[in-house]
Formats: C-alpha cells, sequence, structure tokens
C-alpha cells in the first residue's frame, strides 16, 4: 500500500492550528435529505459553522469542489479569513463535457462501477487495494443522486469571474502529476488571483491513508446500520429507486 500524505499533513498542519473538517451537507454522515444544491447554501453552511465554533480569524483550504466555495467566503468575509489556499480546484477532463456526460449517466446506472471507475484514475499508480478502498469510500460518502447534483452544481458555478475580487493571501496547491486537473489549470487559476503563489508539487501523490478511509467506512457503515461491504452494497440495492424490483 502507497504511503499517504494525507495524515502526516493534518498531523503537521495539528501542531500549529486548530483543523476542522466537517462533511458537506448530504454527504457522509451529515444530512442525506439535501434537495437543493445550489452553492450559496454551502456558503451558509460554512458561515453558520464558523460563527458556531466563534472563529474569529480562520484559514480556508478548498479542495477540488471546495474551492469555489472557499473563494466565494474570503471575498465576503476577506477580515476573518487570513489565508486561502485551493488544491485541485478547477474542472478536469474527467468531470467536464462529453466525459462528464458518459460518467454521469453511469453513476445513475451503477454506483459501485462508475465509483471504481473514478477510483481507479484518482489513485493512478497505487496498489490495487486502494482503488478498492477508495471506490467503497466513494459509495459510502453519498448517494448518486447526490453525487451527480452536487458535480452539476459544481460544473455550473462560475468562479472565474469571482477571483479577481480575492483580497487575502492566496496560495494554489498543485501536484504537477494529478490525474484529474491537469498543471496548467492550476497556472491559470493561480495567475486571476492577485499576487497569488503557486506551488506544484513533485514526488508521491497525495493519497488519503488506509486507516482514514476505514475510519470513514466504519462511520458510513454505523449510519446505515450494516456490518461491512457487502452489506452496504445490498443496503444500497435495496433503497436505490432505480434499483428496486418489484
Amino acid at each position: 500500500m502507497a504511503l499517504s500524505g494525507h495524515k502526516p499533513f493534518h498531523d503537521l498542519l495539528t501542531e500549529a492550528h486548530t483543523v476542522v473538517r466537517y462533511d458537506r451537507w448530504g454527504t457522509g454522515l451529515s444530512d442525506r435529505g439535501r434537495t437543493d444544491f445550489a452553492p450559496e447554501r454551502d456558503i451558509e453552511i460554512l458561515a453558520e459553522l464558523a460563527d458556531h465554533l466563534k472563529l474569529r480569524r480562520l484559514s480556508l483550504l478548498g479542495p477540488s469542489h471546495g474551492g469555489p466555495l472557499a473563494v466565494a467566503y474570503a471575498i465576503r468575509q476577506p477580515r476573518r479569513v487570513s489565508h486561502l489556499v485551493l488544491y485541485g480546484s478547477r474542472a478536469s477532463a474527467l468531470t467536464s463535457g462529453g466525459t462528464w456526460a458518459a460518467l454521469r449517466e453511469l453513476i445513475l446506472a451503477n454506483w459501485p462501477v462508475a465509483a471504481r471507475s473514478v477510483a481507479a484514475v484518482a489513485t493512478r499508480g497505487s496498489d490495487p487495494g486502494d482503488v478498492d478502498a477508495f471506490a467503497d469510500l466513494l459509495i459510502m460518502a453519498a448517494t448518486p443522486q447526490t453525487t451527480v447534483a452536487l458535480q452539476d452544481a459544481a460544473i455550473g458555478t462560475e468562479m472565474t469571474g469571482l477571483l479577481g475580487d480575492v483580497a487575502v493571501p492566496a496560495l494554489v496547491l498543485h501536484h504537477r502529476d494529478d490525474a484529474l486537473v491537469s498543471a496548467d489549470e492550476a497556472v491559470q487559476l493561480a495567475a486571476r488571483i492577485p499576487d497569488a503563489r503557486l506551488e506544484l508539487v513533485d514526488g508521491d501523490r497525495l493519497f488519503i491513508s488506509v486507516r482514514t478511509v476505514e475510519r470513514h467506512l466504519l462511520n458510513a457503515y454505523t449510519k446505515l446500520g450494516v456490518r461491512g461491504r457487502a452489506q452496504a452494497i445490498s443496503w444500497w440495492l435495496r433503497h436505490e429507486p432505480g434499483n428496486r424490483t418489484a
């Protein structure tokens, strides 16, 4: 199993900072009954979370879909956000144009197969066990309908026009060989943010550690009331509308 940079990264952050991670509404252990996927709802939740935790100043790390959210919040609350860090926050060949249309249909038709396809790309170059673990995490993290709705909303969110209004110190961090988002896209993103710093990282890919995946899966299994992968897939087959048989 490939060594992960995920846990060491967060361990380093916790040495000098309080790190807050939360499940996006509709995913993980959050309320799964989400029907309003407007990006504005996610911004409101982030604002409410910061207020609830009484965070007078905070740094925002916005990976992938979290990028537009972090940018929008930083623009609205420049005195509250000390730093903005973006990772993988651009459209990719996997989730845009005709590729997304085909993948979208596959997700709704057969979520386990689609999840494994995405995982195979995201964990390219790692051990086969990483693909299985990542695919399981995707399946447990959200329903196929929610996954599609969130990606549709992300594609429809125009971040480019906002970037020039960012007035806080910004870092665009990117892996040079990222399989989902090209380094060129990261360069373009940094160029649109005033005085942004760009860091293209070489070396091992940034993986989620096996223990982290197992912990997330255990939490998901507990919420669904199942014991293991087989029962979780059986639960999905019983509860997803498109899978029900007479």
